[in-house]
């Protein structure tokens, strides 16, 4: 598995905020060109119950769930092996089967995001009492994300999978969030220069220490707050004064 995928998941098993466990993710999925993601899940039967998080404007489509016939068509087609699937407008004619109207009309809703191609990747099927899953994609053209994002398709499943698991336990309340770890006076140090616009090397001069000591505790720091960068670390780190 892709170094930088695996280091996500792990993120994502040990992070103790659901907010932190999706901006991991969204993060990480963003340094792959995959900008537009969207997970969606939702009850087998009646009502549909819709858990949706997504880096659309709006959290987009979370709005439209409020319509009794809603329907995603990534959740209402796709769902019934963890086969994944390529849409978007870009894959519109290898979905000939099930674009009627409504779902013409959604997919060109999505392209108004600048949202061409994507790959529905499946992690809980019908049947299962729950089904749904992720919807990653960009705004490339087909040729350039079937070079780009296709060859690791295998590897953003096996992630996905991770992060259906943690988000569906947050959900069920199996696990509870909890606040983040206390950090230590260097790393409440660094990320007070961090916040007042200090880089790393200027915060080693600043406090006497190696550059490369410094970054450790950012690291740690950030691993603690459950942030998926530095600026999100500040947001955190400012929040808890």
């Amino acid at each position: 598995m892709d170094r930088t995928l695996l280091e996500c998941a792990y993120g994502i098993e040990t992070a103790r905020t659901p907010d932190g466990a999706w901006d991991r993710f969204v993060y990480t999925l963003a340094r792959f060109k995959l900008d537009k993601v969207i997970y969606v899940t939702r009850n087998d039967g009646a009502p549909p119950d819709w858990f949706i998080r997504s880096t659309l404007p709006n959290e987009w489509p979370r709005t439209l769930v409020k319509e009794p016939d809603f329907r995603e068509p990534f959740v209402a087609y796709c769902c019934s092996t963890f086969e994944p699937t390529k849409l978007g407008i870009e894959y519109l004619d290898l979905n000939d089967h099930y674009v009627d109207d409504y779902t013409r009309n959604y997919i060109q809703e999505v392209r108004e995001f600048g949202w061409h191609a994507g790959i529905g990747i499946p992690t809980a099927l019908k049947g299962s009492g729950r089904h749904g899953g992720f919807i990653l994609g960009n705004s490339l053209m087909r040729y350039d994300f079937e070079r780009t994002v296709m060859p690791l398709v295998d590897d953003l499943r096996t992630l996905c999978l991770v992060a259906n698991a943690r988000f569906e336990a947050w959900r069920k309340g199996d696990i509870h969030t909890g606040e983040a770890l206390p950090l230590s006076p260097r790393e409440s140090q660094t990320m007070d220069l961090l916040s007042k616009g200090f880089r790393p090397k200027h915060i080693a001069d600043s406090l006497g220490l190696k550059e490369s000591s410094v970054r450790l505790y950012l690291k740690n720091a950030k691993s603690k707050l459950g942030a998926a960068n530095n600026q999100d670390a500040v947001r955190l780190f400012l929040m808890r004064r």
